[in-house]
């Protein structure tokens, strides 16, 4: 995986008067987080590697903390890995504990980080390392988006969803129109797609000399067995021409790519990177060459410039 960034925009924070821009390195999609915190009169810091997602609440997996740290203790959070990062310290009340999971900072709507900053962009640029920006300005945004291709959705009841058109090749995957969620996934699947797509993809793969569409034993995943750069050739891309909420116009668009909802593997096997679902629902973090800021009341996201 690549190295990226975490950048913090702070000028909104009465902590760090004059200072601009707060560089943290995210690897393997994670980000090293300190959190700090007093029980039973004594003062304790830990540090752990969090993941980024679009999710509401922080979550802390429980074996990874000391045994001090107990569900009703409220840490701050800062970033060891910048030397400013004594500047930054936010308090978490939403942070919860599980078992099994990996750590997540949560930079979702309602997440504490977005409620304090403001805002939270994730940047994907060719020419200089992805980052994740806190705090970031939506002019300051809009100049990282190719001109026409910003897209905003906005909250309703604390959800991102608008309606859409599928279309492969021109033709409908799903009707004539189907709800588009924006949501944090799990299961290593950056969308979720109705049953429709799925039969499209069993159907070109299995023409072509692949084994069929079968579920992966131990996840929400699909796999196919036989199925090589050549199998996979006659995918198609696909569009999702998307509308707000009761308007009828379109006034955005998306588009996945094969090598973007299908992974040709080293053993003879293909792995879809994708799940099934009613409806569309896409991991605004996880889409690939996009650029996404997510505030209280919407999520925009836009074709980076670079």
């Amino acid at each position: 995986m690549p190295l990226t960034s975490i950048l913090l925009a702070t000028g909104a924070l009465a902590t760090a008067p004059g200072l601009s821009i707060i560089r943290v390195p995210v690897i393997d999609g994670c980000v090293n987080v300190t959190l700090t915190y007093n029980e039973m009169n004594q003062a304790h810091s830990i540090s752990i590697p969090m993941a980024i997602t679009a999710e509401c609440w922080t979550f802390v997996e429980r074996f990874s903390t000391s045994a001090s740290l107990s569900t009703g203790i409220w840490p701050r959070i800062s970033f060891p890995d910048d030397p400013f990062s004594g500047n930054i310290s936010i308090l978490e009340p939403t942070l919860s504990f599980r078992d099994g999971a990996t750590s997540n900072l949560a930079i979702g709507p309602m997440s504490r980080i977005v409620e304090v900053l403001g805002a939270a962009s994730v940047l994907k640029t060719d020419s200089a390392p992805s980052a994740l920006v806190l705090g970031f300005d939506a002019p300051d945004f809009y100049s990282s988006c190719i001109e026409g291709s910003i897209f905003r959705v906005r909250l309703n009841a604390g959800q991102a969803h608008c309606g859409g058109r599928a279309l492969l090749n021109g033709t409908m995957i799903v009707g004539e129109e189907t709800l588009i969620r924006f949501e944090p996934l799990r299961n290593s699947v950056s969308f979720l797609a109705p049953l429709s797509f799925l039969e499209y993809v069993n159907n070109t793969l299995t023409a072509s000399g692949s084994g069929a569409v079968r579920p992966s034993p131990n996840s929400y995943t699909f796999f196919v067995a036989n199925c090589t750069p050549s199998t996979t050739q006659n995918l198609l891309p696909f569009d999702l021409l998307l509308y707000p909420v009761r308007e009828q116009r379109v006034s955005g668009s998306l588009r996945f790519y094969p090598e973007d909802y299908i992974s040709v593997e080293n053993n003879g096997y293909c792995k879809l990177n994708f799940g099934l679902s009613d409806s569309f629902s896409i991991d605004p973090i996880a889409f690939p060459d996009t650029n996404v800021r997510i505030t209280r009341t919407s999520i925009e996201f836009c074709e980076s410039i670079s």
